[in-house]
């Protein structure tokens, strides 16, 4: 009888273990998926807790057009011009809001295909309910184009708002909103004799709310490295912390993974780094897609032996250029024709390009990182200088997930993903590389700064699923890539163990907070942040773009700004109330604001100004990044297109593989010093009034240490000392740039370079 009442008890208990109840479900039925997102707003509005971002408590909402069907208006409308004044979004109460956008004179047809025609990136909007966005127009300026000629468009009388976009949506603090219009032709009536009238009503197609962060999985940080086990059920989610173990169920997590497995195939890892980083105690936890990961992440949190946990965070902010015609048809430069009226001469004079190539073109030895969107290296002007390497990304991977006791099926979740090559996606690396260093002195296109390093491409990233159906997350603008953190640490660590001692990252974001009631926020830039450390300590120097959003990058709040929320910052070890523009935030980082360089206000005066775009605040130093010309895939070349904090990033790339090519033993540190005590200073009066950035002479938030000077800080660098010295050691003394102390050999390169530089004059 003993033996039988044993028996039973451990029945019970083995059933137990396999009930449903206790082990992680993904739910068939439950039409749950990694693009449904009424979980996290149910819980934002039942008040639980609130994304924000540096801006606090908004939204952003980006528009596209859906299409241009064509009924009874003419089928050869070229153009639909309107003159917007201001852009209005009216609450379902009848209250109406101001927000940002383009002003002036834009094309309405071009909403079919260009999401920046209204907003130059995705416009921050409160929270709240909508029921209409309101282009208010002059009545002046509006026309249709038909066969090359121009008719009057006449706004109707009385009206306020112009062309009202109808439609509800909601905007959610912390979310991201796309909104696309799916509009046809008919809007414009023909009125015989007196030109086309507007009739101004267009629908709202559909809304798309996305998250700042990818769905599907946390990165948690243990106290402790462990080791993965199976569950009874066979799935990888047991760490051997019982308390981790049964948050695991209550979650529903699939499946964990040690971080490390991400850079198992990378070469020369140095593996003693990324433990003293913390790597080795990281772990990605996925999770069914009707788990709410932000109210995991509050449990995880409360783990004893959990040192941190966050999603992985999207952005995208500085990697298109803030001006409203960088997204055009791009210009084609013809070499042996058009000059664009000197645009590179003019960078290039600004920055004192030709005086520095007197001491050194760049170095073979030297490697530069493009981490962006990918490099064309079939591009002529780049061909033979890129290495392409691998590409890091979000997308999908296989995971046993169950619906029942017995029910068991594999299904994609999303995580990280790597590719072999890196081809551009958009065109954005390929114009930054051009600039860093299109091939010189072979008669054609353009002159790089740096004339002679390879450049590594590691793409990290990806286009938004309205536009991807492969990706697995949502862009805050469709019409631009985007990165998260996690391939952007995979970027920085491929190209520091691929040998790269100069890291370009024209690129970034504002980050954002989760933030609890009461007491608890999140903070998302561990990733960038370990990343950027074993840059550091493996000697690379790393510069990025301060960004595009026009704003000060000191005194940001993570959350609204109070005592409560200053604690929490301090609490995870972060400056109260700083949230800064990331990576060009850090500290190491060297960040790199925009000039102007417009030919009517020419830079080297008194009266140069900052863009209206560039960020200011933890800003080191300034370079042109006003319609930079530069390469495109396809052999094209563009200046409208080289509108940014983008390209002003890279022109400091550039010189810091000058300094090293001419001397590889220094530190990022004293390349950092090299740069920031030569360069040259704006003084007062060269603030924007349009952000409120002042200059004053001296370090200022607006331009840093000032406009980069190539030939002043290449002069002042010195060459690592050799042994011997010869009769021609004296060359150094005269020719500081000639690091080659061969005799006739140094003299014999001397002549070549000087030759090159009155040659890359000439393309003038």
């Amino acid at each position: 009888m003993r033996f039988i009442k044993y028996f039973v008890i451990l029945f019970i208990m083995a059933f137990l273990s396999y009930s449903p109840f206790n082990k992680p479900l993904i739910s068939q039925s439950a039409n749950a998926s990694y693009n449904d997102y009424s979980v996290y707003i149910a819980n934002i509005k039942a008040g639980k807790y609130e994304i924000v971002n540096r801006e606090g408590t908004i939204g952003k909402v980006s528009i596209m057009g859906g299409g241009k069907k064509i009924n009874n208006a003419p089928s050869n409308i070229e153009q639909v011009l309107i003159n917007v004044k201001e852009i209005r979004f009216a609450k379902a109460d009848g209250s109406v809001i101001t927000v940002a956008g383009n002003t002036g004179i834009f094309d309405l047809m071009k909403l079919g295909t260009d999401a920046t025609v209204l907003f130059t990136d995705a416009a921050p909007v409160p929270k709240g309910a909508y029921t209409q966005i309101r282009l208010v127009l002059d009545s002046t300026g509006n026309s249709v184009v038909i066969s090359g000629t121009s008719y009057p468009l006449t706004i109707p009388s009385g009206s306020t708002s112009g062309l009202k976009l109808d439609g509800d949506f909601d905007v959610i603090s912390g979310f991201f909103i796309t909104i696309t219009l799916n509009f046809d032709l008919d809007i414009i009536h023909d009125t015989p004799g007196n030109g086309y009238i507007l009739r101004p009503l267009i629908h709202l197609d559909k809304v798309i709310t996305s998250l700042p962060f990818v769905p599907g999985y946390l990165i948690v940080n243990l106290k402790q490295a462990v080791t993965i086990s199976k569950d009874t059920y066979g799935f990888d989610n047991r760490t051997g912390i019982a308390s981790i173990d049964a948050l695991n169920d209550k979650y529903l997590c699939v499946a964990v993974q040690s971080y490390l497995d991400l850079f198992k195939d990378e070469p020369d890892f140095d593996l003693n780094l990324a433990q003293q980083a913390g790597f080795d105690k990281k772990y990605l936890f996925y999770f069914a897609p009707e788990t709410d990961m932000v109210m995991a992440m509050y449990d995880y949190l409360q783990d004893s032996s959990v040192a941190d946990v966050h999603p992985n965070t999207i952005s995208s902010s500085s990697m298109v250029p803030n001006d409203p015609a960088a997204n055009q048809t791009p210009d084609t430069f013809t070499v042996n024709g058009i000059n664009y009226d000197d645009a590179q001469v003019d960078y290039l004079t600004a920055i004192n390009a030709y005086n520095g190539w007197d001491y050194s073109a760049g170095s073979s030895s030297i490697k530069i990182a493009v981490v962006d969107s990918g490099i064309d290296d079939t591009h002529p002007d780049l061909t033979g200088r890129i290495i392409q390497g691998k590409a890091f990304y979000e997308g999908w991977c296989e995971k046993q997930v169950c619906s029942g006791c017995n029910s068991c099926t594999t299904q994609k979740v999303p995580c990280p993903k790597t590719a072999d090559t890196s081809p551009d996606i958009y065109g954005h690396g390929t114009h930054v590389a051009g600039i860093i260093g299109a091939t010189t002195n072979n008669s054609a296109g353009i002159a790089g700064i740096n004339w002679s390093s390879p450049i590594l491409s590691h793409r990290i990233m990806q286009w938004g699923q309205s536009v991807d159906p492969k990706s697995s997350f949502n862009c805050d603008n469709v019409s631009q890539p985007c990165l998260s953190n996690v391939s952007f640490q995979r970027g920085i660590v491929a190209a520091v163990n691929n040998g790269a001692k100069v890291i370009n990252l024209s690129l970034g974001g504002e980050g954002f907070g989760v933030c609890y009631f009461p007491g608890v926020c999140f903070y998302s830039s561990s990733e960038q942040n370990s990343a950027i450390q074993y840059a550091e300590s493996k000697n690379v120097v790393v510069v990025a773009a301060a960004g595009n959003g026009g704003s000060d990058l000191i005194g940001d709040y993570i959350c609204p700004a109070d005592d409560y929320y200053d604690f929490c910052a301090l609490a995870h070890g972060l400056p109260a109330g700083l949230n800064t523009f990331l990576p060009a935030g850090f500290s190491t980082v060297i960040s790199v604001a925009a000039m102007d360089t417009d030919d009517k206000n020419p830079l080297g005066t008194a009266t140069v100004n900052t863009t209206d775009f560039s960020n200011f605040g933890k800003v080191d130093v300034a370079a042109p990044g006003y319609y930079i010309l530069s390469t495109l895939p396809g052999n094209n070349y563009s200046r409208p297109f080289g509108t940014g904090t983008s390209m002003a990033a890279p022109m400091v790339s550039g010189l810091a593989s000058l300094v090293l090519s001419i001397n590889p033993n220094l530190t990022p540190a004293e390349v950092r010093k090299l740069i920031f005590d030569n360069a040259r200073d704006i003084g007062s009066g060269g603030g924007n009034t349009t952000s409120g950035c002042a200059t004053k002479t001296g370090v200022d938030d607006c331009t840093g240490h000032g406009m980069i000077d190539i030939g002043a800080t290449l002069a002042k660098v010195n060459p690592p000392k050799t042994g011997g010295g010869g009769c021609f050691s004296g060359l150094i003394l005269f020719w500081p740039g000639m690091y080659h102390q061969f005799g006739f050999l140094g003299m014999f390169m001397m002549f070549t370079m000087f030759r090159a530089r009155f040659r890359v004059r000439r393309q003038k």
